[in-house]
């Protein structure tokens, strides 16, 4: 996806791990509600997903604040063969699908 409505996106499939990825990143302030059909791959029902985000675009690690912007880790479902969230704004999402 190219810019869709501020959101890019891609996919890879890492045949070693037997694992589907998706990157995307939300780039509005406001949270998108995504579907993502995974059609043509045999995805099982788990998927994990790293989320870094901040209200605040101009957040940073520092040495004083070290954990201003950490990645948070989550897992979702994935419901016949598709899988529904909704991004935050000003967020990088990886999401890693069992194959």
């Amino acid at each position: 996806m190219a810019g869709n409505d501020s959101l890019y996106a891609s996919t890879v499939i890492e045949k070693i791990a037997n694992k589907l990825y998706i990157k995307i990143a939300n780039t509005s302030a406001e949270g998108k509600l995504v579907l993502f059909n995974l059609k043509g791959v045999a995805a099982k029902p788990n998927a994990d997903i790293e989320v870094i985000s901040s209200a605040d675009v101009k957040a940073f690690n520092s040495i004083e604040n070290a954990n201003a912007v950490v990645p948070v880790k989550e897992a979702v479902r994935v419901v016949d063969n598709s899988l529904q969230m909704t991004l935050k704004g000003y967020s990088f999402t990886v999401i890693a699908v069992d194959l």
